[in-house]
């Protein structure tokens, strides 16, 4: 059996807005910091995108009163 590498889910966040429009899972190994122009629907234009670590927490681990 092949080794499963874990992934990271990286958001695309807007340069102008700060909103998250696209999402890319990737392996660790590439965690460098991407640009892309992409189209905000927020912003209604192309602009420049970082990718960034989403803060995701794990099921159950957000206790309810």
């Amino acid at each position: 059996m092949a080794k499963t590498k874990s992934a990271i889910l990286m958001a695309f966040v807007c340069s102008s807005c700060g909103r998250w429009n696209y999402y890319l899972q990737v392996t660790k190994s590439k965690t460098n910091k991407l640009l892309l122009k992409k189209y905000c629907r927020q912003c209604k234009k192309t602009v420049l995108h970082k990718a960034s670590k989403m803060p995701i927490t794990k099921p159950g681990a957000v206790k309810e009163k």
